[in-house]
């Protein structure tokens, strides 16, 4: 039988078994934090087919108009707003869109409704689906 490392004196029981020592934490609780709204937001997929984008709301369940954004690193890019159609997809023209996809690597969308519900997703280029 080993012997613990700190003296037993200094160990305190609480009253669901745990035991604790000062010089050790005490048992984490469960974290109750309030879930921010970067989390909150769906997803959506989108296709860009030369200067249009043809995209598809999957979650949240948002119906009427949306605003659509291009995320780039330095902030949020207005492309327009667009009312989806009944299956929550949407069409929108995004000129010189292709060309950023190229100087950024990547191609990332945000929609907002106007309760404040936000779906975001990656856009695929079409022409890079051909090479």
């Amino acid at each position: 039988m080993s012997k613990p490392a700190w003296p037993a004196s200094n160990v305190t029981a609480a009253a669901d078994g745990s035991s604790s020592h000062p010089s050790l934490p005490s048992p984490c609780r469960r974290l109750t934090t309030k879930t921010s709204k970067k989390s909150r937001r769906g997803v959506t997929r989108a296709i860009l087919d030369s200067e249009e984008i043809h995209g598809e709301i999957l979650t949240p369940a948002i119906s009427g108009v949306i605003s659509v954004f291009y995320v780039s690193s330095l902030a949020l890019e207005p492309l327009g707003n667009v009312t989806l159609s009944t299956d929550r997809r949407f069409q929108i023209s995004a000129v010189s869109l292709e060309k950023k996809s190229w100087q950024a690597g990547r191609l990332v969308l945000l929609v907002k409704d106007q309760h404040g519900r936000q779906a975001e997703g990656f856009v695929s280029v079409a022409s890079f689906a051909d090479i």
